[in-house]
């Protein structure tokens, strides 16, 4: 007997959402995303017109926001269903993040997310790297720490220590908070740059989200 995985229910949920929303104006969704379901493999992109990068999670707050509604909160919740949902669509494509065709202003996000990845912060004074480069593979108690390689491609997750599905800026809140530093506002310009980073790190990987984590 076949079971769901756990962000089963996510993605129906996401699939609703993303299908069914009618904007107040009579749009929807599918009005912002050219390549419909498959939009995801898009992102991150930089923006040259409006100088930042542009995530998923961002595109689709920009696309509520242009038609007259609320944005969605950015690390869980509805926003993080229907990223799930695209993100099934989008497995097996191929990550391509082109940082040098976008000009400097790209090239600076690049380096700004690079920095905060090696840049060492909280009470316990550690880095991205410090986990998930110099201790990839090795136990912290019971869990194994994943390479950086490659993480951004299975996002959004659900977690069972969440009990819930999340993005990658609620992640990056967490891995701040487990060093003690203080977490920062999903899509502030510091995570959207690191993702940007991660992303380009991971080109030529394959999207392979929804994932599940422990």
């Amino acid at each position: 007997m076949r079971s769901s995985p756990p962000y089963g229910i996510a993605i129906d949920e996401g699939e609703i959402l993303f299908n069914e929303t009618v904007f107040s104006d009579g749009s929807s969704y599918s009005d912002c995303f050219v390549d419909g379901k498959r939009s995801k493999k898009n992102y991150p992109y930089f923006d040259v017109n409006r100088n930042t990068v542009v995530t998923f999670e961002l595109a689709i707050n920009d696309c509520r926001v242009s038609h007259g509604e609320q944005p969605l909160k950015y690390k869980t919740g509805d926003i993080a269903k229907i990223s799930a949902y695209l993100a099934l669509h989008s497995r097996g494509e191929i990550i391509e993040v082109e940082v040098e065709v976008s000009g400097e202003a790209a090239i600076n996000a690049y380096e700004q997310g690079k920095k905060y990845y090696f840049s060492k912060r909280g009470q316990l004074n550690f880095a991205c790297v410090d986990c998930h480069v110099a201790s990839s593979g090795m136990r912290i108690r019971s869990e194994i720490l994943s390479p950086s390689l490659d993480h951004v491609s299975n996002f959004p997750v659900y977690r069972f220590k969440w009990g819930s599905i999340g993005t990658l800026h609620r992640r990056f809140s967490g891995c701040n908070s487990q060093v003690r530093a203080k977490p920062l506002a999903g899509q502030s310009e510091q995570y959207k740059n690191l993702e940007y980073f991660l992303s380009y790190m991971s080109s030529g990987l394959k999207f392979n989200g929804p994932s599940t984590r422990r």
